[in-house]
């Protein structure tokens, strides 16, 4: 059997993107369908003080409705990264692991070269790298043949790369139909993942933040063990 995970290319995910990236086979980003603004190809959150809050990269739009998310540029991109690596400064300074990480990060931004999606992918990429994460990654994009929209379109991701078990999110039963996976032979399975509880800067515990929240605070601890 080949396991496959396809997801957008988010912006800093949180720790169960990563989690679906270590559980496959290949995962594949699913970057030639239409961006959708203000989601989590463009921010994350991240912990504020006793509270959280969105961490964002403002993309030019002007003139743009309906472009594909490979083809998002940021809008002032060279302000948006030193925005970037500020806020986490911010709120981030007195954790652990800071000082490791944020030169992690830092050096994988680049965005005045970058569209929105290569960024993306090269944080993921190294991130998914200090987690111990092997797995294979492609682009949508990279692909021939891909055809359909929605269910339809991740069929057909499937049958390209030779994937007959699809690995979902938590949310896709609210717009997936899975019927249609099983019509192809395709076996739908569903993310297993537990966030773990770590140590925060600050009381209390605030889950579902982004992953770099996990490395500052935690390090590179094997969190599928947690």
């Amino acid at each position: 059997m080949k396991k496959i995970a396809i997801h957008q290319p988010n912006f800093l995910p949180w720790l169960g993107y990563f989690y679906k990236i270590a559980t496959v086979d290949l995962f594949v980003f699913l970057d030639d369908v239409q961006y959708t603004k203000n989601s989590f190809i463009n921010r994350n959150k991240i912990r504020a003080g006793n509270d959280s809050r969105w961490l964002t990269c403002p993309v030019a739009t002007s003139g743009e409705f309906g472009q594909a998310i490979k083809d998002v540029r940021y809008y002032k991109p060279k302000d948006t990264e030193q925005s970037i690596l500020g806020i986490l400064q911010a709120n981030y300074k007195k954790t652990p692991n800071y000082n490791l990480y944020i030169e992690l990060i830092r050096s994988a931004l680049n965005l005045e070269k970058q569209t929105l999606a290569d960024q993306n992918i090269i944080l993921i990429s190294a991130l998914s790298k200090e987690l111990n994460i092997p797995t294979r990654m492609i682009r949508s994009s990279e692909l021939d043949g891909i055809e359909g929209t929605a269910t339809s379109r991740l069929i057909s991701i499937c049958k390209e790369t030779g994937a007959d078990v699809y690995l979902a999110g938590f949310g896709a039963a609210k717009y997936q139909e899975d019927e249609l996976f099983q019509q192809e032979g395709i076996t739908v399975t569903r993310s297993e993942f537990v966030h773990p509880v770590y140590n925060q800067v600050g009381p209390g515990f605030i889950s579902n933040l982004s992953v770099v929240d996990f490395l500052f605070n935690a390090g590179n601890n094997p969190f599928l063990t947690l």
